[in-house]
C-alpha cells in the first residue's frame, strides 16, 4: 500500500487478494459452453484451472474425460471426493499403464462407423508429410485390408489382431479370408471338390486358391481382393515400407498396453479389473481419467492420446449422424494438449464440430510455440482459431503475450493540448503587448494491451447455474 495515494490519483484501487475487496464472481456456464485454451508458465495455475472446470462439469451432470500425461494424485482424488459426494463414485475408471494390476481397460478400435476409419486413426501415427507420405499411404492401406479382413472373418478388431497379421501373418489371415469366401458362394465341401484343379494350379495353398480365385470364382469381393494384393506383395517391398509402421504398433501392443488397449471381450472373463466403452459411458455417465504416464514413455503417451480422442471424434460424429437428442454433455479436459496435436486430426475435428455433438475441450498448454512445435504454424493458428475462449497464466514468451495482446480490441485514447503564449514590444509602447491561447483534443486507436506486459491469474472460482 506504499503508492496507495499516486494509484488512487491515476483511478486505481489498491487491494491485496483476502484482504476485503475480492468478491465472488459468478456466470452462467451457457457462457463458457465451448472449447477453452489456457496458457501460461510452469506453476501459474494452467493445472489447478483445469481441475476447477472439470469439477464443475461433474456438478453439471456432464461425462467427464480426463487426458493427463502427468498423473496428477491431487487431480484424480478431488474427481473421487466429488464423484463420492454426487452419488456416482462407482462410476470412476482410470486407466494407467504404469499399474496394469488395477487399471481399467479399453478397447480403442471398438467404435466406428466405417472400416476406413480404422485405417484413418493408426495410419498418422507414423507421422506425414515430406518423405513419410507414401509409407503412410502404404500403411493406410494394408490397415484397411487388415481390418476389412477381420470384420468378414467376424473377429473383433483390436490393435493386437492388426498388429499381428501385419507383421507375421497377411498370408495366413489372406488364406482364411479365401476360404471363407469359397465356403459361402460355393458351399462346405469346396477345398475338396477342386482339390485336383488347386494341386496343379500352385503347390502354394495360398497363390493356388488366389489363383483360382482370379480365373474362375464368379462371385468377386473387394474384401479377398485386397487380402490377395496385401499377402502376395513383393516381399523386399513390403519390409521396406512397413519399417515405420512396425514400432507404432509395437509400441501400442507391447504389455502392459496389449491387455489395456486390447482386451478380450469375453463373456467368462474373471478379470476384476472394469471394460470401459467409451460410447457407453458418454451415455450413462462418469468419468475416464486418462494416467499417460509420459515421463517414462511419451512416444506411447502420445500415440494413446491420439487414439483416444480419435475415439471420442468417432463417437461424436455417430451422434452428429444419428442425432444428439438427449444425449449426455462431455468435457474432455487435456493437459499439455500439444503433445495430443502432432498428427492428430481427429483433436482439430472435435474442435471444429464436437460442440454439435454436445461434446467440450478444456485445453491447457504453456505457450503457442509448444503448438506450432507439434505440428506447423498453419495448424497451431487453427487450433487457437478454434476455441471459443482463452485465459493465459503468467507469460514470458513472447509469441504467447503477443498472441494474448491480440486479442484486445484497440481503445480510443483522448489526448488533449494547451498552448498559451505571450509576446511585447519594447520599441513601442508598454501597453502594447499580445497574448494567445489555444487548446486542441484528439483521440487515437492505440492497443488497449501492451504484448510486452507480463500478468498473472490466480484464483480462479468458476460457479454455474444447474437448470
Amino acid at each position: 500500500m506504499m503508492m496507495r495515494e499516486e494509484t488512487e490519483k491515476l483511478g486505481g484501487a489498491p487491494w491485496i487478494h483476502g484482504m476485503g475487496k475480492d468478491k465472488p464472481i459468478t456466470t452462467s456456464e451457457e457462457a463458457w459452453y465451448g472449447h477453452t485454451l489456457i496458457t501460461g508458465n510452469v506453476g501459474t495455475g494452467k493445472t489447478t484451472l483445469l481441475r476447477l472446470m472439470s469439477l464443475n462439469a461433474l456438478h453439471l451432470g456432464n461425462v467427464l474425460v480426463v487426458v493427463d500425461p502427468k498423473d496428477d494424485e491431487d487431480w484424480q482424488k478431488s474427481i473421487k471426493e466429488e464423484m463420492n459426494y454426487l452419488g456416482i463414485g462407482d462410476k470412476f475408471f482410470h486407466l494407467h499403464p504404469a499399474k496394469q494390476n488395477t487399471s481399467a481397460r479399453i478397447p480403442l478400435l471398438k467404435n466406428f462407423t466405417r472400416i476406413t476409419e480404422i485405417a484413418d486413426r493408426v495410419a498418422p501415427l507414423m507421422g506425414s508429410g515430406g518423405s513419410s507420405k507414401p509409407f503412410q499411404d502404404f500403411a493406410y492401406g494394408i490397415i484397411y485390408h487388415t481390418a476389412n479382413a477381420l470384420d468378414f472373418l467376424g473377429e473383433p478388431i483390436r490393435l493386437t489382431s492388426i498388429q499381428k497379421i501385419i507383421a507375421s501373418d497377411r498370408k495366413g489371415s489372406a488364406l482364411r479370408v479365401l476360404r471363407k469366401h469359397f465356403t459361402d458362394t460355393i458351399g462346405e465341401e469346396w477345398e475338396v471338390k477342386y482339390a485336383n484343379a488347386l494341386d496343379k494350379l500352385d503347390p502354394d495353398p495360398l497363390t493356388a486358391i488366389a489363383m483360382f480365385y482370379n480365373n474362375g470364382s464368379r462371385v468377386k469381393s473387394k474384401v479377398v481382393e485386397g487380402m490377395i494384393e496385401f499377402a502376395l506383395h513383393d516381399e523386399g517391398h513390403y519390409a521396406k515400407m512397413v519399417v515405420s509402421l512396425r514400432p507404432v504398433l509395437t509400441a501400442l501392443t507391447a504389455a502392459p498396453l496389449d491387455d489395456l488397449l486390447s482386451p478380450l471381450d469375453d463373456e467368462v472373463d474373471e478379470d476384476e479389473r472394469p471394460m470401459v466403452d467409451l460410447a457407453d459411458i458418454m451415455e450413462s455417465g462418469g468419468c475416464i481419467y486418462v494416467s499417460l504416464d509420459s515421463l517414462t514413455d511419451s512416444t506411447s503417451a502420445g500415440f494413446i492420446s491420439r487414439l483416444l480422442l480419435a475415439e471420442m471424434a468417432a463417437i461424436a460424429g455417430e451422434r452428429y449422424n444419428n442425432g444428439v437428442g438427449d444425449s449426455r454433455r462431455v468435457t474432455i479436459a487435456n493437459d499439455e494438449v500439444h503433445a495430443s496435436l502432432e498428427n492428430n486430426d481427429a483433436l482439430l475435428n472435435i474442435l471444429a464440430q464436437g460442440r454439435a455433438a454436445k461434446m467440450q475441450m478444456l485445453l491447457a498448454t504453456q505457450t503457442v510455440a509448444d503448438l506450432e512445435a507439434k505440428s506447423d504454424a498453419a495448424t497451431a493458428s487453427r487450433f487457437l482459431g478454434l476455441c471459443n475462449n482463452f485465459m493465459s497464466m503468467r507469460t514470458t514468451d513472447p509469441k504467447t503475450q503477443e498472441y494474448v495482446a491480440s486479442q484486445f480490441s484497440k481503445s480510443s485514447v483522448a489526448q488533449s493540448q494547451v498552448q498559451t503564449a505571450t509576446s511585447s514590444d519594447t520599441s513601442t509602447s508598454i501597453f502594447e503587448f499580445g497574448a494567445n491561447h489555444g487548446e486542441r483534443l484528439m483521440k487515437q486507436r492505440e492497443d488497449m494491451f501492451q504484448s510486452r506486459i507480463t500478468w498473472s491469474v490466480t484464483n480462479i472460482t468458476i460457479c454455474s447455474e444447474v437448470g
